[in-house]
C-alpha cells in the first residue's frame, strides 16, 4: 500500500505538466490542471508517509525486474526517506500555487507550458532519488532531474543571464553524474550487485572505501553546493523564475546532502578523517558563502549564497555524526545528525519564504539590484511583514525555526570539549566559533537586505511604484511563515521522526541512542519560546493601539534637515563596506572610479563588483586560456593524408626511443 502510494505520487507528479502541453497556450486550463495533479501527488505522498510511520515497524519496499540489462526496479521508504521527501511533495506543492500569480500562461505563453512541464518532472524523479534503492535507477532519475532543472534554469531563454547559468549548471551536472557513476562502480566491485545503500562488507579503511567515500562527496557535493564546487548555484538560482529558485533552493540542495548522508552511513566504523573531512569542509563553506552574500548587489544572488551557507551548516552537523561513529559517541551522532536533518527541514521553510518574498520584489519592482529599492514595506506590507520572520528564521533567532537546529549542531561541537581521555578530538569544539561567526555574518546580511529595501525612503521610481503581490502569491509564503513559528516554538513534533532516521543511519554500528530529554530540554525551550511569543504579540499589539491615526505620513528622521531625500540614506554597499573591506583578499573586489580633482569637479561616479573567485577569477578565465590554445593548434587537424602520415610516423620513432631507454 506505501510503495502504491509513492508510484501514484510519483506518475501524477510526473504526468502534471503533459494537459498543458497538448493544450492551446492561450489556455490557462493546464495550469490549473498540472496544479490539482501535483497537490494531488503530494497528498498521496504524505499519505504513504504517514502510513509508514504509524503502521509499518519494518521499512517499506518493492523490487521488480525490468527489460533493462543491468539492474532492478527497486524503490523503498524508511524514516530518512521521509525526512527528505516531506520538503519535496510539500515545496512543490506550494511553489506550484504560487506560480499560478508568478508565472501565469496568459502573460506567459511562451514558456508557461515548458516550466509546468519540467516542475512536474523534477518533482518526480526527487521522490524517486529518495526512494530509489538501485543504483542504474538512481543514475536515470538523477538524470532526468539534471535536465529538467536545466530547462527551469532556462526558462527565459531569451535572457542571455538565465541561458549561461544554465549551461554552467548543466556542465557541473554532467561532472556530478560522472563522479556517481564512478561510485556506484565501485559500489558493484564492493557488494556484486547494484543495490543502494547497503552496509558494506569492506573495511572503511581500504583504498576502495575511500575512493567510494571521495566520489561521493564530489558527486553529491556539486548537486548540494559545497565550496569551492558552488560554481553553478548563484548565477542559476538568481536568474531562474524566483519559485523555481525556491524549490531548487529550498529542496533540490538537500538531494546532495541526503547523498552524503546515505553514502556515510555506510560502514559500521568510517575512519576518524571522514567526520573531519566533512566537518571542514563544511565550515570553508558556511564561512566563504555568507562572506560572498553580504557582498552581493542583487538579493536572488544574495540568498543564493546564504543557501551554500546553510548548506554548509548542514555539511557541519553531519561531519560531527560520521566522527562520533567513528570514536563510538552516541551523542555526538544525534546532536550532529540531528541537528543536520532539522536544519534541512527548517531551510526547506524559511528559504522557500524568502525566494517567493523575492519574487514579490521583483514581480513589482522589475530589479533585483538592493541599491535601486527602498521604502517598499509601505507598498508592501504583507511581504515586508512576511520577509522579516524569514530574515529572522535563517539568523537562527529565537523563538524561530532557525534557532532550534543550529543549537542542536552548537551543543554537539561543544560536546567535543569534553570528550573521555583517549579521544584527542576537543580541538573539534573550533569549529562552533566559526559557525557563530557565519551566523553574526548572515545577520548582518539580512540587516543590510531587509534594511535597504524595506525600509527608508524609495531610491528609484520602481520602488516608489511598487505594489502588494495578490493572495495566490501571499497564501504559500503564509503557510511557510506558519511552519518555520511552530517548528520554533514545538520542535518537539518532529525530533521522534528525527529519533527513527538517526537509529536508520547509525543502524549498522549498534550504539546505543540518548533519550530526547537527555539531549536537550525541549518543553522548557518551548515554554520559553511561548513566552517571548507573548512578549512580542503583546509589544506589537501596543505599538498598534500607540500608533498615529492615519494622515500625513511623517518625513523620515533627517538630522535635522529639513528636507531629506533618498541620496541622505545608507546604501547597502555602505551598510556592510568595513565587513567586505575586512575580506577583500576572500572576495578581489574590482574597482572602477574616477578621480575627483579640482575645486569643482565634474560628475564623478565609482563602482565596486564582486565577482564570484572560483568561477569568474579561476574556472572561466581558465577556460578561456585553453580555448585559446586550442584554437591556435586547431590547423594541426586539417592536414591531408601525408600530414596525417607524418604524424604516425613521429608517434612511432617517439614511442621506439621510449622502448629503446
Amino acid at each position: 500500500m506505501v510503495m502504491d502510494l509513492i508510484i501514484l505520487a510519483t506518475l501524477l507528479a510526473a504526468g502534471s505538466g503533459v494537459p498543458g502541453v497538448l493544450m492551446s497556450r492561450r489556455s490557462s486550463a493546464g495550469e490549473w490542471i498540472a496544479v490539482a495533479m501535483i497537490v494531488t501527488a503530494s497528498l498521496a505522498a504524505l499519505a504513504a508517509m504517514g502510513r509508514q510511520l504509524a503502521f509499518a515497524a519494518a521499512p517499506a519496499g518493492l523490487s521488480e525486474p525490468w527489460a533493462l540489462p543491468w539492474g532492478r526496479f527497486a524503490i523503498g521508504l524508511n524514516a530518512m526517506g521521509v525526512v527528505f521527501l516531506i520538503p519535496i511533495v510539500c515545496i512543490s506543492s506550494l511553489g506550484a500555487i504560487y506560480g499560478l500569480a508568478y508565472w501565469p500562461q496568459a502573460h506567459h505563453r511562451r514558456n508557461g507550458r515548458k516550466l509546468r512541464l519540467c516542475w512536474g518532472l523534477l518533482t518526480a524523479a526527487m521522490m524517486l532519488i529518495v526512494v530509489a534503492r538501485d543504483a542504474v535507477l538512481f543514475l536515470m532519475v538523477w538524470e532526468v532531474m539534471g535536465l529538467a532543472t536545466f530547462f527551469l534554469i532556462t526558462t527565459k531563454d531569451e535572457d542571455a543571464g538565465a541561458t549561461d547559468s544554465g549551461w554552467i549548471y548543466l556542465v557541473a551536472a554532467h561532472l556530478s553524474a560522472l563522479a556517481l557513476m564512478g561510485m556506484f562502480a565501485l559500489l558493484r566491485v564492493a557488494t556484486g550487485s547494484f543495490a543502494l545503500w547497503p552496509v558494506l562488507p569492506t573495511s572503511s579503511s581500504s583504498v576502495l572505501a575511500a575512493g567510494i567515500f571521495i566520489l561521493g562527496v564530489v558527486g553529491f557535493g556539486l548537486k548540494a553546493g559545497f565550496m569551492p564546487l558552488h560554481v553553478w548555484l548563484p548565477g542559476a538560482h538568481a536568474n531562474a523564475p524566483s519559485h523555481v529558485s525556491a524549490f531548487l533552493s529550498g529542496v533540490g540542495l538537500a538531494m546532495g546532502v541526503f547523498g552524503v548522508v546515505m553514502v556515510s552511513a555506510q560502514w559500521a566504523m568510517p575512519p576518524i578523517w571522514w567526520g573531519v573531512l566533512l566537518l571542514v569542509i563544511g565550515t570553508a563553506t558556511s564561512l566563504g558563502s555568507i562572506i560572498f552574500a553580504l557582498a552581493q548587489s542583487d538579493y536572488k544572488r544574495l540568498l543564493a549564497y546564504s543557501s551554500v551557507e546553510n548548506i554548509g551548516i548542514v555539511l557541519m552537523g553531519i561531519g560531527l555524526a560520521v566522527v562520533g561513529r567513528a570514536v563510538g559517541q552516541p551523542l555526538w551522532i544525534f546532536l550532529g545528525l540531528g541537528g543536520a536533518l532539522l536544519h534541512i527541514l527548517n531551510h526547506s521553510l524559511f528559504k522557500p519564504l524568502l525566494f517567493m518574498g523575492a519574487g514579490n520584489m521583483l514581480h513589482a519592482t522589475g530589479t533585483r539590484e538592493i541599491e535601486v529599492l527602498g521604502g517598499l514595506a509601505h507598498r508592501m506590507p504583507r511581504t515586508a511583514g512576511l520577509m522579516a520572520l524569514g530574515s529572522a528564521a535563517i539568523c537562527g533567532l529565537p523563538p524561530l525555526n532557525g534557532f532550534i537546529s543550529e543549537w542542536m549542531i552548537y551543543l554537539g561541537l561543544f560536546n567535543c570539549a569534553l570528550v573521555p581521555a583517549g579521544i584527542r578530538l576537543a580541538w573539534l569544539a573550533l569549529a562552533a566559533p566559526a559557525l557563530a561567526v557565519a551566523g553574526t555574518m548572515a545577520l548582518a546580511g539580512f540587516v543590510k537586505l531587509f534594511g535597504a529595501t524595506f525600509l527608508g525612503l524609495p531610491r528609484s521610481s520602481q520602488a516608489a511604484e511598487a505594489h502588494e503581490a495578490g493572495v495566490l502569491a501571499i497564501a504559500p509564503m503564509w503557510v511557510l511563515a506558519f511552519g518555520c513559528v511552530v517548528l520554533g516554538l514545538a520542535p518537539a513534533l518532529v525530533m521522534g521522526l528525527l529519533e527513527r532516521a538517526i537509529a536508520r543511519w547509525d543502524a549498522a554500528a549498534f550504539v546505543p541512542q540518548p533519550a530526547l530529554a537527555a539531549v536537550e530540554p525541549l518543553q522548557k525551550l518551548s515554554l520559553i519560546f511561548g513566552g517571548l511569543t507573548a512578549a512580542l504579540l503583546l509589544g506589537a499589539w501596543l505599538v498598534y493601539r500607540v500608533r498615529p491615526r492615519p494622515g500625513a505620513a511623517p518625513a523620515t528622521w533627517g538630522c535635522g534637515y529639513g528636507a531629506p531625500t533618498s541620496r541622505m540614506q545608507f546604501g547597502a554597499g555602505s551598510f556592510v563596506r568595513m565587513l567586505t573591506d575586512a575580506y577583500r583578499a576572500i572576495l578581489l573586489p574590482h574597482r572602477r572610479s574616477v578621480k575627483v580633482q579640482g575645486f569643482a569637479p565634474e560628475t564623478a561616479s565609482a563602482s565596486v563588483e564582486f565577482p564570484d573567485t572560483v568561477l569568474d577569477r579561476g574556472l572561466l578565465p581558465g577556460f578561456r586560456m585553453v580555448a585559446r590554445l586550442a584554437g591556435r593548434v586547431r590547423p594541426l587537424q586539417s592536414q591531408p593524408v601525408g600530414g596525417y602520415l607524418l604524424y604516425v610516423l613521429v608517434a612511432l620513432l617517439v614511442l621506439l626511443a621510449i622502448a629503446a631507454c
